[in-house]
């Protein structure tokens, strides 16, 4: 099911508002909007998205088939219904660890997942998606962004877009919850960089939640990714051989201009 609304801070908080006062949402159920105007990202980042140009959608996962240690899959699930989406639009897109999507170097999809508690459990997990369809400028500080329009040099129809997305998701959803490494195989097969050697720079407790740098200064250091691990901690190998596991907020990717 599928609600649209006409305009909304942030789709991620106003399902969040309707289930903590006790509306019983289903699995798969989705609020779409065209007009978000305080999107929200990952640690406190803003979300820009021009009026009636992008698609902003919060759809609620239940995950109770899923352990606490398992609910990354939510997040390979997400990210993977986006890109694969893109896919059928003409679109080659990549997934940044952990869940952003990039054609090229440049960021066309955000995301945020946020978890609904019932007393000491987790009831179902909201997975809020931001796709820049039809916007050709932007104003906001964010350093790399495009869109489906400027891609393609096409108009797109944003709620075939969705509707596309949406028929991903729920078409991935069984190897999600599966006792298989399927979804892991297909992450790893669209993962940014997978390959190669490349600059990265470990973040301090202290510093902004940006995840990429543009420059690279005598902190950054080579690696290439080993994996991911269970968690969803991303396994970079250094160049003396030795493997470390990074959460979220520990480390940047250094992307040059």
């Amino acid at each position: 099911m599928v609600e649209f609304a006409e305009e909304v801070r942030s789709t991620n908080t106003a399902l969040m508002e309707r289930m903590q006062v006790g509306e019983e949402l289903p699995h798969l159920f989705t609020l779409c909007t065209f007009r978000q105007t305080a999107g929200r990202g990952q640690r406190g980042n803003s979300w820009e998205s021009e009026p009636d140009k992008n698609i902003s959608f919060t759809t609620v996962l239940d995950c109770r088939q899923l352990k606490p240690e398992q609910l990354w899959r939510l997040s390979m699930l997400s990210a993977l219904a986006v890109a694969e989406a893109l896919q059928r639009f003409g679109i080659e897109a990549t997934i940044k660890w952990p869940n952003d999507i990039y054609v090229g170097d440049l960021k066309i999809c955000g995301m945020l997942i946020e978890n609904v508690l019932q007393g000491s459990h987790i009831r179902c997990s909201l997975s809020g998606i931001g796709v820049n369809v039809n916007q050709e400028v932007f104003v906001s500080n964010a350093p790399n962004p495009t869109s489906m329009k400027l891609i393609t040099g096409r108009t797109f129809d944003k709620k075939e877009v969705l509707m596309r997305i949406l028929q991903e998701m729920e078409r991935l959803w069984p190897i999600t919850i599966a006792a298989t490494d399927e979804l892991e195989r297909l992450y790893w097969q669209r993962l940014y960089r997978r390959e190669g050697r490349w600059l990265w720079r470990e973040v301090p407790s202290s510093e902004a939640p940006m995840m990429i740098d543009r420059e690279a200064d005598d902190t950054a250091f080579y690696a290439q990714i080993a994996g991911i691990s269970e968690q969803g901690q991303l396994l970079l190998k250094k160049d003396d051989g030795s493997i470390h596991a990074y959460s979220f907020k520990e480390i940047k990717y250094i992307i040059s201009r």
